[in-house]
């Protein structure tokens, strides 16, 4: 039977909304401390199946990671926790696809970190014209791009996304197929659809933290943008038309209204 590896999981399922720097602050019992995270908008976590889907990680384990979910680690503590194949099965949870696992208040737990240093200590110098090329930047040589975070930098009309090295190969192969991009944002988060027209487009979600900018929600509704990815030596690696909505809850996968 083929194991589930917990680096991937994380990799694929929570992209981009990990601190991969961060630690808990005491010690975990060894089933969860391989699946432990710090999301940035859920603090201390553990990477977690619903009882329903108890079957789906011996049946298809390949696909498992599409059915996991981060839950605060006093959460999975209290509840109690079965080990199903080396993954982790809480009983009792319940999950809106729009907020999440719903979890009692005071169990989300968050430690003190700075990624909006990021932009304040920024560089960034950009080409002429539309769309907007970034030419320079010191953002592969921060700490956040150490840490394995993407940034989301805004000029006329163009979200570029810069995408550290292992980002990068995780993100562009993904996207090949993509048509556009649909750029949902709630006033904290970014969430980046990557339309393919399939049932499972790849998506990203980044902090307003890591970005330079919070859209205003007059905007939303464009359709007139561009979005360009960069790899860490600045070569453009994904281009593609872009749409703006501004939403209630990201994330938001939802696909752009027909005709619009």
């Amino acid at each position: 039977m083929q194991s589930i590896d917990p680096t991937e999981v994380i990799k694929k399922a929570l992209a981009g909304i990990v601190d991969l720097t961060a630690s808990y602050t005491r010690p975990l019992p060894s089933a969860l401390r391989k699946w432990y995270v710090y999301t940035l908008d859920g603090g201390h976590s553990i990477v977690c199946w619903l009882e329903e889907h108890r079957d789906v990680i011996r049946a298809n384990p390949q696909e498992a990671w599409q059915e996991c979910v981060p839950v605060p680690v006093k959460t999975v503590l209290r509840l109690g926790y079965d080990v199903v194949d080396g993954c982790i099965v809480v009983k009792g949870l319940t999950y809106d696809p729009f907020i999440g696992v719903e979890v009692p208040d005071g169990d989300d737990e968050f430690q003190r970190i700075e990624p909006t240093d990021a932009s304040s200590m920024m560089m960034m110098e950009n080409g002429t014209g539309y769309p907007s090329t970034i030419t320079r930047t010191n953002y592969f040589q921060s700490p956040m791009a150490r840490g394995g975070y993407c940034f989301l930098t805004w000029n006329n009309r163009t979200a570029r996304l810069l995408m550290p090295r292992d980002m990068c190969s995780e993100i562009v192969p993904e996207v090949r197929g993509a048509s556009h991009v649909i750029i949902s944002f709630d006033g904290q988060h970014y969430d980046l659809l990557f339309e393919d027209h399939t049932d499972s487009p790849y998506a990203l979600m980044l902090t307003l933290s890591l970005s330079d900018r919070s859209v205003p929600r007059s905007d939303s509704g464009r359709t007139d943008l561009t979005f360009i990815g960069y790899d860490d030596d600045l070569n453009v690696v994904v281009q593609l038309p872009a749409k703006f909505r501004f939403v209630h809850h990201c994330p938001s996968r939802q696909p752009w209204p027909s005709g619009s």
